[in-house]
């Protein structure tokens, strides 16, 4: 699948390679939107956010606070796969992931803002540095913290949270991150109230 973004940087790696782009995954109608980095490598083939193994923790992590896929909706900053190319000992090609730059991420804001707009979510939960960062460009920001950021006319409460990938590199991250879901509880709560028709 051709990258939908004809100025994005990114899409010339998404065709030579073939990967999908995403724009995401669950519930449109869904009062809570949580925004990733980025597509890795089983995103990129599968053409959905979230399915690798940072995707498969999320879900865990989600249904221990008593959601599921269906009651949120996941996205990312851009929708195609950031890639850095190295070089084996026998000079074979290794692709690894990297965090989309600014360019990248200013090429697919048309996206983000698109859904967020259809949707009007109560909640937006911002999955890492790169996802806050989209929000509030330097200004730095506390994981945990409920905060306000608005768009035109709108205000939308914002929870910044860890990137899954980061419980995987860092286990002690998870007791971190499930103490600042236990005390937004209530609001996520009220937010899985919400129905957006």
């Amino acid at each position: 699948m051709n990258c939908m973004h004809k100025t994005c940087p990114l899409r010339v790696t998404t065709e030579k390679y073939g990967w999908c782009q995403a724009e995401g995954k669950g519930n449109m109608k869904s009062s809570i939107m949580l925004v990733g980095e980025a597509l890795g490598e089983e995103e990129a083939k599968q053409g959905l956010p979230f399915v690798g193994r940072a995707g498969k923790l999320l879900d865990n992590i989600l249904f221990s606070i008593g959601l599921t896929t269906e009651d949120v909706y996941i996205t990312n900053t851009v929708c195609c796969r950031p890639i850095r190319i190295e070089k084996d000992v026998d000079e074979s090609e290794i692709i690894k992931n990297r965090a989309p730059t600014d360019e990248e991420t200013e090429a697919c804001k048309a996206h983000l803002y698109n859904k967020i707009g259809m949707m009007d979510p109560f909640l937006i939960i911002a999955l890492g540095k790169t996802a806050t960062d989209w929000f509030f460009p330097k200004v730095v920001t506390e994981r945990g913290i409920v905060y306000r950021w608005k768009h035109f006319d709108k205000t939308y409460r914002l929870l910044p949270l860890f990137h899954p990938a980061a419980l995987l590199y860092n286990p002690n991250n998870r007791k971190v991150m499930e103490q600042h879901l236990k005390a937004n509880m209530e609001l996520i709560i009220k937010a899985k109230g919400v129905l957006n028709v």
